[in-house]
């Protein structure tokens, strides 16, 4: 009985990662990337909307002077004696109108 030898010839298998290598790249690339561009897309889209403090309305003003108030004019000229709360002097005179 003689013996055959039987070859058999299969396709190298891939080393490990190189299959794969540029699905890996692409995952790490968008894992970089997509943040970069969220975080880049939400700072410009909200610049028109965001703002800083808005302006205060007198009435605000009023609240916070907490009942607090400062007495303007001359007693002794004979002239009028206005009283303004506290906040809204303070802030009038910080824009320049008194």
């Amino acid at each position: 009985m003689h013996a055959k030898a039987v070859t058999v010839v299969s396709s190298p298998s891939p080393k490990p990662g190189v299959a794969q290598g540029g699905a890996r790249a692409l995952r790490s690339f968008g894992c970089f990337v997509v943040p970069i561009i969220l975080v880049v897309f939400v700072v410009l889209s909200g610049r028109e909307t965001i703002s800083g403090q808005s302006d205060p309305s007198d009435a605000d003003l009023e609240r916070a002077s907490g009942g607090r108030t400062v007495a303007l004019g001359s007693a002794s000229s004979g002239r009028r004696v206005s009283t303004v709360p506290l906040e809204v002097y303070v802030a009038r005179v910080l824009a320049g109108e008194w």
